[in-house]
């Protein structure tokens, strides 16, 4: 473990329906992206308009019709 200087968020979904499991996925990071962004923009290869964007529709905390409105957006 000495090898590894700090920690990593790795998201991911396990479905037996790969699209489900996209879908999952994608909505767990609308929600990091809109409340986190700031912090890991200089790490996440993410554009800023489209962080930009989902922040426009997802409040805090986000609500499923919001995360739902805006999963579209995080590129596959």
């Amino acid at each position: 473990m000495e090898d590894f200087d700090r920690p990593q968020l790795i998201v991911c979904s396990v479905d037996p329906d790969h699209d489900k499991a996209i879908e999952y996925t994608k909505e767990l990071l609308c929600q990091y992206l809109a409340a986190t962004a700031a912090h890991y923009k200089s790490v996440w290869e993410f554009r800023q308009d489209v962080i930009v964007q989902i922040q426009s529709i997802l409040g805090w905390p986000a609500t499923k019709e919001q995360i739902n409105k805006a999963k579209h957006l995080v590129p596959r």
